[in-house]
């Protein structure tokens, strides 16, 4: 039998030996995901982990845009009755990263949760850690302050002492607003100062003076209610927790999806198919469903929150294999979140009819 030695490209064999190198001297190197089909860094590469990218990749198949990076620990089972490692293992989740990807390698404000479910942010430069981590969400950006125009005082004449009277059409501006906005919120409520304007000098014939009848307040439109910071952060950890539910969901990970799922939790689809939160964690664990994309298109997330309930809309690619049937198709899906004494959950979603045909390339 004449056997034929394999030949490994020259470009392959040179990023085996620089990915060799690397690993050995303790340095970040990139590692392909799950799938095989994208490249991400790892700054700390060990044995036993995998990851996988709910986001796009470039033409050169690095990690790009926005998504949430998952890491997993495998740890491998034994063939019975020896010491060799099977190819089948459990997964456990390590850590989940969301944020932004420049080839590869994740860039600007990160958030993170951990094993146990916990919270933080920091931020990233070229792939590596630039501060240390600070608990919660990630904060809100700082809103510039709009400055007041300065309230113009009207002359005395110089004659004739001036009578302190309220004009008729003087304006009834809150304190606050003379200020400026550094002023206590509690200021609003306080009584509106009014505008003070000379009255017209008396003539000579008319000793007597008739009083003017007090004004009243002018009638103004009410200002809208700013966006407070806790507000902005519920959204933001509503987000991030959702983005956090459609990776579990293309990692079949029915651990995550458990925890995020409230108990009386349902499934409406645009084709009227009912789904709780049992049958969800089945599907899961059963792999019914193996994905390519299950990930929301950038720039498509809206959060609105009411007090302890949030609405998450968005648009879903879903693309892969269901029970050996390929599908490819795009849904618009609303996600409503309720806050509770362990954190948020999901408790409801709906989806739209899948596009007939998507523009996905």
């Amino acid at each position: 039998m004449n056997l034929q030695r394999s030949r490994v490209p020259a470009g392959a064999l040179l990023l085996l030996v620089l990915l060799f190198a690397q690993t050995a001297f303790g340095k970040g190197t990139y590692q392909r995901t799950k799938d095989g089909k994208t490249l991400v860094w790892n700054n700390y590469p060990r044995s036993g982990e995998e990851v996988t990218w709910s986001g796009n990749r470039d033409k050169d198949g690095y990690a790009t845009g926005r998504g949430t990076l998952t890491w997993y620990r495998v740890q491998r089972a034994l063939v019975t009755g020896s010491n060799i490692p099977s190819g089948t293992g459990r997964s456990t989740v390590i850590g989940q990263y969301s944020g932004k990807m420049v080839r590869g390698k994740l860039d600007g404000m990160v958030v993170v949760v951990d094993e146990k479910g916990r919270t933080f942010h920091g931020t990233f430069a070229d792939g590596s850690k630039s501060d240390d981590w600070v608990p919660g969400p990630a904060p809100a950006p700082a809103k510039k302050a709009v400055e007041q125009p300065a309230l113009a005082q009207s002359p005395a004449p110089a004659t004739t002492p001036a009578l302190s009277l309220q004009s008729p059409s003087a304006e009834v501006i809150p304190a606050a607003a003379a200020v400026g906005t550094n002023a206590p919120l509690q200021s609003l409520a306080a009584p509106p100062s009014s505008l003070h304007v000379a009255a017209a000098p008396v003539p000579s014939a008319s000793p007597a003076v008739t009083p003017v009848a007090p004004a009243k307040p002018a009638m103004r439109a009410p200002s809208p209610s700013p966006i407070s910071a806790s507000a902005s952060d519920d959204e933001k950890a509503v987000a991030g927790l959702d983005t956090q539910y459609q990776a579990a969901v293309k990692a079949n990970d029915a651990e995550i999806m458990d925890r995020i799922l409230s108990d009386d939790f349902v499934l409406v689809t645009g084709r009227g198919r009912v789904s709780t939160k049992a049958d969800l964690l089945k599907a899961a664990k059963g792999k019914q469903m193996t994905y390519e994309h299950q990930e929301e298109e950038e720039g498509t997330q809206k959060v609105r929150v009411w007090g302890d309930t949030a609405v998450v809309t968005a648009r879903l690619w879903v693309k892969g294999t269901e029970d050996g049937t390929p599908v490819d198709y795009k849904v618009w899906f609303s996600d409503t979140y309720t806050r509770t004494p362990k954190g948020w959950r999901y408790a409801f979603g709906q989806a739209s009819t899948p596009s007939a045909k998507p523009d996905a390339k």
